[in-house]
């Protein structure tokens, strides 16, 4: 079944990836404006949000052109 959500998008410039993870239930949206990834919940909850800046989660530089997402099989999260 599917159901209309509402979605948080403070903070999100644009969209230039959407993402359903399966083994999570969450929807990641990538903004490469804002410089970051969000993922919501199976109810439009926001969970997780990565910012993709030099600094942020082990980054070395700023990811400045995201404009992909997926996770592989194990878990690992690609931009």
């Amino acid at each position: 079944p599917t159901a209309v959500w509402s979605l948080d998008l403070v903070g999100l410039e644009d969209l230039s990836d959407t993402y359903w993870d399966p083994a999570q239930q969450w929807l990641w949206l990538l903004s490469h404006e804002s410089q970051c990834a969000v993922a919501f919940d199976a109810q439009g909850t926001r969970v997780l949000e990565l910012t993709l800046k030099k600094g942020r989660h082990g980054l070395h530089a700023d990811v400045e052109q995201a404009e992909g997402i997926v996770r592989d099989r194990e878990g690992m999260l690609y931009i």
